[in-house]
């Protein structure tokens, strides 16, 4: 096929106008290109900067800080100086011995009244003594046992006083000590008298003295081997004492 002047030159019209269409493409694309790379360049350069840069370290103002031990100065420390011990005093442990009559515990210390006056329930002499807690043998019951009181000598049907103002709280009969008669004196102070005859007997809640008659000598089965006497107690505040101590008739010096 023979091409022509005319032809050649509509080919060359055409072909020029497809070039322009050819580098305006390629022109776009390389414009597409170089933002592509600058871009990424830019995003690559932030990742870098983000994961090399040193982290900042935070303090919060409520977090202890504790200082150097180096630089901290030692408490002073005080000296105590201990007490002196003293010696705890000797306790002596009374007998435990059972007796049959121990009613009340026994008075732990002397006890002496000066503002109560007292005298004797009999003018007569003492036939046995306050044992102090130890135990005694008893004629009429074979065996020992503690005197808790003063025995007196006397003869049946002889009057028998209070020892002190007082009231009267208590009138028993007992199979073994016979009538008993208890009399508040204050303080703490109770007088028992025992061995009474059932006649004439105070009665119980009257008002007595010192020179009060409250019965008459009977009988005291559980001493009656040792004749005819009267028994004769003191407690203070319910404790056994010794009735010569509490109404004064014993000096320090005994």
């Amino acid at each position: 096929m023979m091409i022509n002047d005319q032809n050649r030159e509509e080919l060359k019209k055409m072909l020029r106008g497809r070039a322009l269409y050819i580098a305006l493409g390629v022109c776009v694309l390389a414009a597409g290109i170089i933002s592509y790379t600058s871009v990424s360049s830019n995003f690559k350069k932030q990742v870098s900067i983000s994961t090399t840069e040193p982290i900042s370290t935070h303090i919060n103002i409520n977090d202890r800080v504790l200082p150097d031990e180096t630089t901290l100065d030692p408490e002073p420390v005080e000296e105590t100086t201990e007490a002196p011990q003293s010696e705890a005093p000797s306790v002596t442990e009374p007998s435990s011995q059972a007796v049959f009559d121990n009613f009340a515990d026994p008075l732990e210390s002397e006890t002496k009244t000066e503002e109560i006056s007292f005298s004797l329930p009999l003018s007569t002499s003492m036939s046995k003594d306050y044992s102090m807690g130890i135990p005694v043998f008893s004629e009429t019951m074979k065996d020992y046992r503690t005197h808790n009181g003063i025995d007196f000598v006397a003869e049946k049907g002889m009057g028998v006083k209070s020892i002190a103002e007082g009231k009267v709280i208590e009138v028993s009969a007992d199979p073994l000590w016979g009538n008993s008669v208890y009399i508040d004196h204050g303080q703490g102070i109770v007088s028992k008298i025992s061995g009474l005859a059932d006649e004439g007997i105070i009665a119980n809640g009257a008002e007595v003295y010192s020179d009060t008659v409250i019965g008459v000598v009977g009988e005291i089965p559980v001493e009656n081997a040792d004749g005819s006497h009267i028994h004769f107690e003191i407690r203070v505040d319910n404790k056994i004492a010794d009735p010569m101590e509490v109404m004064g008739f014993v000096s320090d010096e005994d």
